[in-house]
């Protein structure tokens, strides 16, 4: 991302808003939010609770939006990550519980004065609750009250349109700060990928696999690519 170079339209979402509150956020939001907060606990995930049930929730969620990580999906490598965590002062897991049921986390990671919103997932029986929302509010509220921090940062606009990701972080007090998205392609590739012949084909088998994400995600990178290169040069 850039606010410098040209490329496609992206950003990153923030709250810095020192009086975040349930009046912050949209109304359609605020009751769901009021209703889980007396349903859920929301505190500190402890290493135990991220290893035995984080990985059920990765894999649920994951399959929930058809993508899979294996450094979430996988037994050992997702051992390893948590273990990692308490290595990493500025690492931090926040979840939503019913008693001891770990219903949704998240992890965030503070730099330069900023509280970064990392990773979030949450089981799928437990959506109509919303553990997610309460758990995005809690966070963001506690991170606007620290005067040690600037604000939030919960990640960047997605490459691929995600209309029902983007509503609910704006409706959860969240705005984007415009940047580029920019794309500079090795050299050896981008003689043979950054033109309007492979652009062409591209654009073609997304019309005829319009489902395919691989290709949505691929056309729109070489998008990005153009426009970088039109900027610079």
């Amino acid at each position: 991302m850039s606010r410098q170079w040209g490329g496609i339209s992206g950003g990153v979402y923030v709250c810095c808003d020192r009086k975040y509150s349930l009046d912050t956020i949209h109304k359609k939001n605020r009751t769901a939010v009021r209703r889980a907060l007396e349903t859920y606990e929301i505190r500190h995930v402890k290493e135990g609770e991220l290893l035995g049930q984080g990985l059920q929730l990765n894999r649920e969620t994951m399959a929930r939006q058809g993508r899979y990580d294996p450094e979430f999906g996988e037994e050992g490598q997702w051992s390893r990550f948590v273990k990692a965590i308490p290595e990493c002062p500025e690492i931090e897991a926040f979840g939503a519980f019913v008693g001891k049921r770990l219903c949704a986390y998240l992890i965030t990671c503070r730099e330069d004065r900023w509280l970064n919103i990392l990773h979030q997932m949450s089981r799928p029986d437990d959506l109509k609750s919303y553990p997610n929302h309460v758990l995005t509010y809690s966070v963001t509220k506690a991170a606007c009250e620290d005067p040690s921090l600037k604000g939030v940062s919960y990640g960047l606009v997605p490459l691929i349109v995600n209309n029902g990701l983007h509503e609910y972080k704006i409706r959860l007090g969240y705005s984007v700060i415009p940047q580029s998205c920019v794309v500079v392609l090795r050299p050896e590739l981008n003689l043979f990928l950054n033109n309007r012949f492979v652009r062409w084909g591209v654009n073609l088998f997304c019309r005829l696999r319009p489902n395919d994400r691989r290709l949505e995600m691929t056309g729109t990178i070489l998008r990005a690519a153009e426009a970088t290169s039109s900027e610079r040069f």
